[in-house]
């Protein structure tokens, strides 16, 4: 790791637990450090699997180019060891995961505040596959953005998102993924899905939905329900003649679901991103 970096890690609530806690990414290189907003990387891995220590890659990257790096974790629907035959659902579902990712969020927000490391009022989140799930529900459920979170958020990036629960149970029925995050009632899945959902607040922040088209596991169909859905939303506020940017890209990046994470192309991608709304 280059020494430019100086990289802290914490845990986001008095529960010193795995799931509960985050590296923060510090470029020392960046003279104007406390005007700079904060990139949060919120990973996937189907509410069941991964670990901020699988993206450190993406974190150097971005962290290359001048921006402060967040990897947070959250709990994982994982089945317990005595209850390996699946009998009974895991003690970690849904709304959980966007639970710990709020309240890793908000520990940044006051730490930013205090510590002047980076912009506290300008935070961009970038959600991968579930990832860019909590990342939308965070930001357009009003059950989430009922404090400050949402006035601090300028900008949602959703990397070959899950954005309707719904629809993927229909497109692939056998992804066990979805009730063991989200239990067996599929009747509960529209609701727990982010193009359901609508913000209180006067407007939305700028959304990029970046969906490589050789992902062979998330089709591109829910990104264009959810850029849907934002336009609707944008519509009724009014957000269209603000001008706030609601992109999709499906051109830009290549590679599977995992390997565009990791490009080039992605890495500039949020760059641009991030630079032309801040």
């Amino acid at each position: 790791m280059s020494n430019n970096i100086q990289i802290t890690h914490h845990y986001y609530t008095n529960e010193k637990a795995q799931f509960k806690e985050l590296d923060l990414y510090i470029p020392l290189n960046n003279n104007t450090i406390s005007k700079s907003p904060l990139l949060v990387f919120i990973h996937g891995g189907a509410w069941r699997s991964e670990d901020k220590a699988d993206h450190v890659p993406l974190a150097q990257q971005l962290v290359a180019h001048g921006f402060p790096v967040a990897l947070i974790n959250y709990r994982l629907s994982l089945y317990e060891e005595d209850n390996k035959d699946k009998k009974l659902p895991p003690k970690v579902q849904h709304p959980m995961h966007i639970q710990d990712a709020k309240e890793a969020i908000d520990f940044l927000i006051q730490y930013g505040e205090k510590e002047a490391c980076f912009n506290a009022s300008k935070i961009y989140l970038i959600g991968h596959s579930a990832g860019a799930h909590i990342a939308m529900m965070l930001t357009l459920d009003p059950e989430y953005n009922c404090c400050e979170t949402n006035q601090k958020v300028l900008g949602v990036i959703g990397a070959q998102g899950i954005y309707d629960i719904d629809l993927l149970s229909q497109d692939y029925p056998d992804y066990d993924f979805v009730p063991q995050a989200f239990g067996p009632d599929r009747s509960k899945y529209s609701i727990a899905s982010p193009v359901t959902k609508k913000p209180m607040t006067k407007k939305i922040p700028a959304m990029l939905l970046v969906h490589s088209l050789d992902d062979t596991l998330i089709n591109v169909g829910q990104a264009n329900a959810m850029v849907n859905h934002l336009k609707d939303i944008a519509n009724e506020k009014n957000d269209i003649k603000n001008n706030i940017i609601i992109e999709l890209d499906k051109t830009s990046v290549k590679g599977d679901h995992y390997e565009m994470l990791y490009s080039k192309e992605f890495v500039d991608t949020i760059i641009h991103f991030v630079q032309k709304t801040q």
